[in-house]
């Protein structure tokens, strides 16, 4: 359990068995959610870097995506999907001339 978390459960506990006031509660609760909020705003950018972070906080993902680099769509790709390769259609033809069908899996 995160320690923002720890602090707001503990802080609970106190209110609960007398040891603080509210004001006191509030206060706790105040300064630990600020941690997480902020914390939770950095996660993206700590997760996966500035440059996808801001392509998947973007306003317009889609647009973002399609105007990035080839390299940068393959990280984004590789960060939500899992691609395989079927071979499909005829099987007397040989494998480099086989059509692919693409799917992926969340």
């Amino acid at each position: 359990m995160p320690s923002s978390t720890l602090t707001l459960t503990r802080a609970q506990s106190d209110y609960d068995a007398e040891l603080i006031e509210a004001t006191d509660l509030k206060r706790i609760r105040d300064r630990a959610r600020a941690v997480i909020e902020e914390l939770t705003a950095q996660r993206p950018r700590l997760t996966v870097g500035d440059e996808l972070a801001a392509i998947l906080g973007g306003p317009d993902l889609v647009k973002l995506f399609d105007k990035a680099g080839v390299a940068t769509r393959r990280r984004i790709i590789d960060l939500l999907a899992e691609v395989a390769l079927h071979p499909g259609g005829d099987s007397e033809l040989p494998v480099s001339q086989r059509p692919v069908h693409c799917f992926y899996s969340e």
